[in-house]
């Protein structure tokens, strides 16, 4: 049972979904869904003539944008941040479906690679302890070496 199980959630991750399927399960319209695909995801859909296909991952990207709506951020903050992120991270793949994203009064924060990040200016919202400690670990072994 246990395989059949994680057969079928495999299945779910590697299929593709018309936008039909996509606007029926999150309750879209189709003017939202071509906006947040153009504006907001990197989607890694594809199609042929008019029929765009979405991924897995672009339903995750999805269900966050309406999850961030549900939290109060704007489609015009969401926006906002990624295009921020893109031209701060250029590497980073799809923001919404494959990084943290928290909403925080009125703002996006971002964790990426062990920081966080306010999505609509770039700047660091968190001291990283593990840098705090790199930093402190080199400057004691310095301290010591001086005084040995």
């Amino acid at each position: 049972m246990k395989n059949e199980t994680d057969s079928i959630q495999k299945d779910f991750r590697e299929r593709t979904y018309a936008a039909s399927f996509v606007m029926e399960l999150f309750d879209i319209t189709r003017q939202q869904l071509y906006y947040w695909r153009k504006n907001l995801l990197k989607a890694s859909g594809s199609g042929t003539g008019k029929q765009t296909l979405y991924s897995f991952q672009d339903l995750v990207g999805i269900k966050t944008i309406l999850k961030l709506r549900e939290e109060g951020v704007s489609t015009h903050m969401i926006t906002r941040v990624i295009k921020k992120s893109r031209d701060l991270f250029p590497n980073m793949e799809n923001l919404l479906s494959n990084t943290p994203v928290i909403p925080s009064g009125g703002r996006l924060i971002i964790l990426y690679r062990g920081d966080a990040f306010d999505g609509a200016t770039g700047q660091g919202v968190f001291i990283s302890l593990v840098q705090v400690e790199n930093e402190l670990e080199e400057s004691i072994e310095e301290k010591l070496r001086e005084t040995a």
